[in-house]
């Protein structure tokens, strides 16, 4: 299950381990995720299935509908919303962003300006660690001094 996790291009390996450990600890049937996607692409409006842990909002499959980042992660997590390019700007205007902590926005805002849009990925790092972005930015800025400093001796 990891590893065709890992083939969708979606998981990275530890993400993908996380994903199945967190599916089978929440009882959650994890072999049903990619079939559950496909049969529901299938599917004619009249004959859809009935989810009911899901919020209403989630429909629009669109990040910047959502009111709450909570239900937006989770459903990131659950492959119900994915989007490699969300408006940035668009998506400050959320309900979902706009109810985040502050260093929650400024990581999102981080993300965004990274890579000119927000995945969302990038969404889901940023709430589980405010502080992902500035992280990696602060041991890329490491490791680069410590190359120039060992080329300086």
């Amino acid at each position: 299950m990891i590893n065709e996790l890992v083939r969708t291009g979606k998981f990275t390996e530890a993400e993908a381990k996380q994903f199945v450990s967190k599916s089978m600890q929440n009882g959650s049937d994890v072999t049903s995720t990619s079939e559950d996607t496909q049969s529901s692409n299938n599917q004619s409006p009249n004959n859809q299935t009935n989810n009911n842990d899901q919020p209403s909002n989630t429909t629009t499959n669109n990040p910047e509908k959502y009111d709450n980042l909570n239900d937006l992660v989770d459903d990131i997590k659950n492959h119900v919303v994915d989007i490699e390019d969300i408006s940035l700007n668009a998506f400050q205007d959320s309900g979902a962003y706009q109810e985040a902590d502050q260093e929650t926005q400024d990581c999102i805002d981080l993300a965004g300006k990274i890579g000119d849009n927000l995945g969302d990925q990038e969404i889901v790092n940023c709430f589980e660690d405010p502080n992902f972005y500035e992280d990696q930015i602060s041991n890329t800025d490491s490791n680069g001094n410590n190359n120039s400093d060992d080329n300086n001796n």
